[in-house]
């Protein structure tokens, strides 16, 4: 194991060891590993991943093209409510 773990420059962790192990013909289970390693302060240093996230653009304000009235004079005046109504069938079953 500390072989294994030197060669890779301390970047394999407990899964890789292993699958590594029982590649080499070594069965332990995971739970075996994790506990040498841990009595032999064997701990993986492993680079986090880089951000995929992409700034974008600023949202685009479109035209009021159907000249809807977005501003208030006074308050509590105009209320706007989108709703939907969906038929929800409720049944119990027994087992």
């Amino acid at each position: 194991m500390i072989h294994l773990f030197h060669e890779s420059n301390g970047t394999m962790g407990g899964k890789m060891m292993h699958q590594a192990l029982i590649n080499m013909g070594h069965v332990y289970s995971i739970t075996t590993i994790w506990k040498y390693r841990k009595e032999m302060q064997m701990k993986s240093c492993i680079r986090g991943k880089k951000a995929t996230y992409i700034k974008g653009k600023i949202h685009h304000l479109f035209p009021n093209i159907i000249q809807q009235q977005f501003e208030v004079k006074e308050a509590n005046k105009i209320w706007c409510i989108q709703f939907y109504l969906y038929k929800i069938e409720y049944r119990k079953e027994q087992l």
